[in-house]
């Protein structure tokens, strides 16, 4: 009797695993999603490779400080809600849930390195940020192929 049991929850185990991967599959060869996700790329990349890098003026680490609540830092770089251009408010909008996500996972960095420099983790931050909107809007991109495709079908 407890070889069928444990039969059955490996066979339940990898059909779990297959189907998963076969999703991940899917979203990965979405030609939208990948469409989306490079313009992401190369919108967020030229919008704070335009930025200066705000540091220390002897290339040390800057302790963590408060800087407000419309000011951050991303990459080394400044982030102003108040002095972004639109197009960029746009898009940290429709970023937030991905936004939000990788702030959930930069919450435990501050317990394990608590005196972390401010550009250092403003760094993971961004790397965070950047794998987290990146698969946002692949998977935006696949949502959106699917639907148009099934509103083909259904015509």
């Amino acid at each position: 009797m407890p070889d069928e049991e444990k039969d059955e929850y490996d066979d339940g185990l990898w059909t779990f695993g297959a189907l998963a991967w076969r999703i991940i599959r899917r979203i990965a060869a979405s030609r939208t999603g990948q469409f989306l996700f490079v313009v992401h790329l190369c919108f967020c990349l030229f919008d704070y490779a335009s930025k200066p890098i705000v540091g220390s003026a002897d290339g040390g680490c800057t302790p963590q400080v408060s800087l407000g609540l419309d000011y951050m830092l991303i990459a080394g770089r400044p982030f102003q809600w108040s002095y972004e251009s639109a197009l960029m408010k746009i898009v940290t909008v429709l970023d937030f849930p991905a936004i939000f996500v990788g702030f959930w996972l930069s919450g435990p960095l501050n317990w394990f390195y608590p005196n972390l420099c401010l550009e250092t983790e403003s760094w993971i931050e961004a790397g965070l940020f950047l794998v987290c909107t990146s698969i946002q809007w692949w998977i935006v991109g696949w949502a959106l192929g699917w639907a148009f495709g099934r509103s083909r079908k259904a015509c």
